[in-house]
C-alpha cells in the first residue's frame, strides 16, 4: 500500500515538473519592445531610435543601413532632469574612428567614421547618464548618413524637450 501511494506521488511530481517544464517565464509570450524616446527616418530607407535600456541608459539603434560610411548625431537632453552623459561606440561599425563631445550641457555629438560600409541593423553606441529623474528621455537634434560613394542623407529628431 505504501509503494502504491509512493508511486503516485512520484507520478503526480513528474507530471507536473513536465508540464512546467516549457511553461516560461508566465509572461504570456513576448514582452514588449521598449517605446523609443525618439525615432529618425532618412529617404534612403535607414531609420534609427535612442531605445531605453535601463534607467538613464539608452541605446543607439539603426536598422536598413546600406553600404553606410560615416555617421554624424546630435543627441538633445533636458538639463533640469538629465546630466553627466557619457558616449559609448557600439559594435555596429568596426575599423572606425568615432568621436564624441558631451561639453556643452544639453546636448551630446557622436561621429563616426570607418573605412569599411556597414550596412543591415545595430547597435551604433550607447548614451548613458550618471544623473535622471523623470520619465521623458533624451532626442535626436541632426543627425547624418554618409554612403559609400559619399551621399548625406540628413534628418531631424524631435530636438530639445522641455
Amino acid at each position: 500500500m505504501r509503494i502504491v501511494r509512493f508511486v503516485k506521488i512520484v507520478a503526480v511530481a513528474f507530471g507536473t515538473a513536465l508540464a512546467l517544464y516549457g511553461c516560461g517565464g508566465g509572461g504570456g509570450g513576448k514582452s514588449a519592445a521598449p517605446t523609443p524616446s525618439d525615432s529618425v527616418a532618412f529617404t534612403n530607407g535607414a531609420s534609427m531610435s535612442l531605445i531605453p535600456a535601463g534607467r538613464g541608459n539608452y541605446q543607439i539603434q539603426g536598422s536598413g543601413f546600406q553600404n553606410i560610411l560615416g555617421i554624424s548625431i546630435v543627441i538633445d537632453y533636458p538639463t533640469a532632469r538629465m546630466s553627466s552623459p557619457a558616449i559609448t561606440v557600439g559594435n555596429f561599425f568596426t575599423q572606425a574612428i568615432s568621436f564624441s563631445n558631451v561639453s556643452t550641457a544639453g546636448v551630446a555629438r557622436l561621429a563616426i567614421v570607418g573605412t569599411t560600409p556597414v550596412s543591415g541593423t545595430g547597435t551604433i553606441g550607447s548614451i548613458r547618464f550618471a544623473n535622471f529623474s523623470g520619465t521623458r528621455g533624451p532626442t535626436f537634434g541632426s543627425v547624418t548618413l554618409a554612403d559609400s560613394l559619399f551621399r548625406q542623407y540628413s534628418t531631424h529628431g524631435l530636438g530639445p524637450q522641455p
